[in-house]
């Protein structure tokens, strides 16, 4: 039995990927771009930026491939990565608030991006256990 996805849920996977390459963009191509206001520039943290690109760019490949298909049975897989990946990332931005010590611009970046990855994983966890029953 086939279980389509909702069309809700499709729009939300593509503001994903548009979010997901422009910052992968941003990460990969302009590292410096991060660390103006946040941090000084290091090719240690230029190289760790790039990976999160790269990471954000795979992300995007693998979401768009999601929507491609209609069974929920076939992308379950991908919807279990997408809130682990988005977990992590919450649990890694809020650590970072909690007990490193980073300029004020940075805490500002931090709360905008746990708030978008909140924004996003509340619906991903809705319909998962929705489509899962």
């Amino acid at each position: 039995m086939v279980i389509e996805v909702p069309k809700v849920l499709k729009i939300l996977w593509i503001a994903n990927i548009i979010i997901a390459i422009i910052h992968g963009i941003i990460y990969i191509f302009l590292p410096e771009a991060t660390f103006l206001a946040t941090q000084p520039y290091s090719t240690a943290a230029a190289t760790l930026s790039r990976s999160l690109g790269i990471s954000l760019f795979a992300f995007a490949i693998i979401t768009t491939r999601a929507i491609m298909i209609n069974d929920w049975e076939q992308i379950r897989l991908y919807a279990e990565y997408a809130i682990l990946w988005m977990g992590g990332m919450i649990i890694l931005g809020i650590w970072a608030l909690t007990s490193l010590p980073i300029p004020a611009a940075n805490i500002v970046l931090n709360i905008i991006l746990i708030a978008g990855y909140i924004g996003f994983i509340i619906p991903y966890i809705y319909y998962y256990i929705q489509l899962r029953e």
